[in-house]
């Protein structure tokens, strides 16, 4: 849903369309919502239980709170990422012009599956965190990566 807003300067006419769709909850997400390289979006808050659920069950019900995208889609636009990672979602563009790619993968079967976090800065810098998908991992709506350390709840900033 786009709305639109018109604005004169004078000489000038402007329109500017803004998705209102970004700064609803992802409860429903739309398939039509896409980032620069028109790869879907799931909003948030992104939560890593929804992302492996419907990675398991591969079922329509399961996966309509995320958006997954094949990693062979991802490959095409970011060298960083690895063939081998599951279905990734891609997180809307912070205020800060930074994208964010989530990608499970599992490196060996001792420690379980991992979340990759790829944060991408507007120069192209990638920067990435590793954490346990088995730490119930949360991106809230204002990009704080939330999860579990033992018993202590750990905050990140990813903008």
């Amino acid at each position: 849903m786009f709305k639109k807003y018109v604005f004169y300067t004078g000489w000038l006419l402007a329109t500017l369309s803004l998705s209102v769709s970004a700064y609803a909850d992802n409860s429903k997400v739309k398939k039509s919502d896409k980032n620069i390289h028109g790869l879907e979006l799931t909003y948030l808050p992104y939560n890593s239980n929804d992302h492996l659920k419907c990675i398991m069950t591969n079922e329509a019900n399961s996966c309509s709170k995320v958006n997954l995208v094949k990693s062979s889609n991802l490959t095409k636009y970011y060298s960083f990422i690895s063939p081998a990672y599951g279905d990734s979602v891609v997180l809307p563009e912070t205020d800060d012009s930074k994208q964010i790619i989530v990608s499970p993968f599992e490196d060996n079967e001792y420690e379980g599956p991992q979340l990759e976090i790829s944060i991408i800065n507007a120069f192209g810098l990638v920067e990435q965190k590793t954490i346990s998908a088995k730490k119930n991992v949360v991106i809230d709506k204002n990009y704080n990566l939330i999860y579990k350390d033992g018993n202590k709840e750990k905050i990140l900033k990813l903008k």
